[in-house]
């Protein structure tokens, strides 16, 4: 979906930024096994754009985040929900570490 250079850049990033490829697809390696079989945010169709923004907020890298919608297969309120749900698990997660 993104492997191009074209694609890179109509989300607005700079035709240099490299190494997005083996950190997003670490981090979909690593998530995957956590979420629910049943969840649909189980296929990659729909885990990989999330990712990929989580990759570029976490790089501090601008981006066009409507566009990365657009161009996915993924509707905003997919997407919405996914970190509604994420932040609930950091949160449970992070009060048992802490406890």
């Amino acid at each position: 979906m993104f492997g191009t250079t074209s694609g890179v850049c109509k989300l607005g990033l700079a035709k240099t930024e490299n190494g997005l490829k083996e950190p997003i697809l670490e981090k979909v390696l690593a998530i995957h096994p956590f979420i629910h079989k049943e969840s649909s945010y189980r296929k990659a169709e729909k885990l990989v754009p999330i990712i990929i923004y989580l990759e570029l907020r976490l790089r501090n890298q601008a981006f066009d985040r409507s566009l990365l919608i657009k161009v996915s297969n993924i509707s905003h309120l997919e997407f919405t929900n996914f970190f509604t749900q994420l932040k609930r698990f950091i949160k449970k997660n992070w009060h048992d570490r802490n406890a």
